[in-house]
């Protein structure tokens, strides 16, 4: 890798980024933006815009959480992948062996004879539901079937009853959910205490995957497409979406893993692919540029959007959450920006 220091980073390039932000905010009714950006070792370059609650005027702070839906994917992937290393997990064996035959068909049928690896890969087949797929009216239980999810059209709510031939895609919300289920049985902990001992604490990390805790904090309130706030829902199913975490608490988390690819699943992620036979993976989106890869995810909830984007080669982590219904709008559009710089000092700086 170069070893000069990466113009991406450069403070003029990434304040005239942001110059830009306020009007795309204002033309999405996008109440609050917040991003980070992480380069090699450099501190991470934060900035936040506008406002936290649009109700109080309430300001967005760099440091305010956000309930991340989505983006808590490849958060739970790395959980599970410092546990495997870890000697804690084997990621290969079959779930009947980690938690009895019997309670690993209950969340799903036939899960006995899956793995944690084909789950966390997408390869299991499992269908996929929408990521509110529990609401916390819901009582825990570890018959997933018996639950009901939340089924989004843009602006109501249907309760439905799980159906897998509703969703057939290999990306799976409801496998992220049943890898949650496996594990806090499997250690007898939940999934919060398990991802802050294996693997926030070790990052020093304030973010956290107890969602209903932190809703009577001080979090970004979600807001719809005019701007208005609207109630918090969330899920207990927080290993598929119920992280809670700042721009920069996700970007550091993401840092990490760049800097931890003994994993042999990071490594085959982080290093230039021969091939796309594997587009998503680990709750990672893979895309090419030419012979480098390029990973991303976004988080969707009623009244927030988020993206993440990481440049393995050029070792930058990009994160932008906002708490708007018509954040997607503006994230695009801003992230082309960001994507482009990233493009460019890839094909000047190449290892």
């Amino acid at each position: 890798m170069c070893a000069s220091s990466p113009w991406l980073f450069e403070e003029r390039v990434f304040n005239a980024l942001f110059r830009r932000l306020p009007l795309f905010m204002d033309e999405n009714h996008v109440p609050g933006v917040q991003c980070a950006l992480c380069v090699r070792d450099r501190p991470i370059r934060t900035a936040s815009f506008g406002l936290r609650d649009a109700a109080s005027l309430a300001p967005l702070t760099c440091g305010t959480p956000f309930l991340l839906g989505s983006l808590s994917k490849p958060v739970t992937a790395l959980i599970f992948l410092e546990l495997a290393a870890q000697g804690k997990l084997n990621l290969d064996c079959p779930l009947a062996d980690l938690v009895g035959e019997d309670f690993a068909d209950s969340l799903h049928e036939g899960a006995a004879a899956l793995t944690c690896r084909q789950l966390l890969t997408h390869a299991a087949q499992v269908p996929h539901v929408d990521s509110a797929m529990f609401t916390v009216a819901q009582a825990r239980t570890p018959d997933l079937t018996a639950l009901r999810f939340k089924r989004t059209t843009r602006r109501q709510y249907l309760d439905a009853t799980i159906d897998p031939s509703i969703h057939s895609r290999t990306y799976s919300s409801r496998g992220y959910a049943i890898l949650q289920v496996i594990l806090e049985k499997y250690l007898n902990a939940t999934f919060n205490q398990i991802a802050r001992s294996t693997l926030l604490d070790h990052v020093d990390s304030p973010a956290s995957f107890d969602p209903e805790s932190a809703c009577q904090s001080i979090i970004a309130r979600d807001h719809d497409e005019n701007g208005q706030v609207i109630p918090q829902v969330w899920s207990l199913a927080v290993a598929s979406s119920g992280l809670v975490a700042s721009a920069a608490d996700l970007a550091a988390i993401m840092a990490y893993a760049l800097t931890n690819r003994h994993h042999t699943i990071l490594r085959s992620l982080f290093t230039r692919p021969t091939d796309c036979s594997a587009p998503y993976t680990c709750g990672l989106h893979i895309w090419k540029n030419h012979d480098e890869s390029i990973l991303d995810h976004g988080g969707a909830r009623p009244g927030m959007r988020g993206v993440l984007k990481v440049f393995p080669s050029i070792d930058t982590v990009f994160v932008m959450l906002t708490n708007g219904a018509r954040g997607v709008e503006l994230s695009r559009t801003f992230i082309g920006l960001v994507e482009e710089l990233a493009r460019a000092r890839m094909s000047l700086y190449g290892d």
